[in-house]
């Protein structure tokens, strides 16, 4: 530890729902990872739990920072920037993915 537990819509929802014998499973997580670092992320299929003690993820930045034409008035010009990035992972006890079952 520390950890994170990084949930998507459907593990999140589950996870709110559970018991244990009566006892909400949400609050058995809470204990271990603490409220605050159960975070809820739509985006992501099933869940992870992440390690947040420092030192496991390099970040790798993918191209040079780019910028780039929108659109425009007589008044404004919209632009935008890109960049891409990923972080690579450096040891393996680092991040656990929990999956759905197939």
């Amino acid at each position: 530890g520390p950890y994170v537990a990084v949930l998507g819509a459907e593990a999140y929802t589950a996870l709110q729902e559970a018991n244990d014998k009566g006892y909400p499973v949400l609050n058995h997580i809470q204990r271990l990872v603490g409220s605050e670092n159960i975070i809820w992320a739509p985006a992501i299929e099933g869940a992870y739990v992440i390690s947040t003690r420092g030192g496991d993820f390099e970040l790798n930045l993918g191209r040079d920072l780019s910028i780039g034409y929108l659109s425009h008035t007589d008044s404004k010009v919209r632009l935008y920037l890109e960049e891409t990035l990923t972080f690579r992972l450096l040891t393996a006890e680092a991040a656990v993915a929990i999956l759905p079952k197939a």
